[in-house]
């Protein structure tokens, strides 16, 4: 077989790997638009001085990442918000605009993505952070 194949398999293998992790561990990410909106929301996280945030609603709204109406995005943010994993908020500064909060429980969730994740690469892959 190819090597460059081979070496594609591997690594795409490892994704697939986590893909069912996901599935059989977490709701959160188990639909279409709320994957889409959770990594959206990784891409955009800040660590501001309240915590970690996105900054404005906007940056998730108009993500080339996410491919959901404006009205998928509005629903999965409230569902979001009805399992308690983020706070939407308006802007001190400016009122007409949102700001994202991630609550301890969505924190806890992404912390255990990323350690199934790493461990997953490891297996086949020499992990060194930058």
């Amino acid at each position: 077989m190819n090597p460059q194949l081979t070496n594609a398999i591997k690594l795409l293998s490892v994704l697939a790997k986590v893909q069912r992790w996901e599935a059989l561990n977490t709701e959160l990410v188990r639909s279409a638009s709320s994957r889409q909106i959770y990594f959206g929301l990784i891409r955009h996280l800040s660590d501001g001085a309240e915590g970690p945030i996105v900054d404005s609603m906007k940056e998730i709204y108009y993500d080339d990442g996410i491919q959901l109406t404006e009205r998928g995005v509005r629903l999965t943010i409230r569902a979001f918000e009805a399992d308690g994993v983020l706070i939407v908020e308006k802007a001190n500064t400016d009122r007409r605009s949102r700001k994202i909060y991630i609550t301890e429980k969505l924190q806890q969730q992404m912390i255990s993505h990323a350690e199934e994740f790493k461990k997953m690469l490891s297996n086949d892959f020499l992990v060194l952070e930058k």
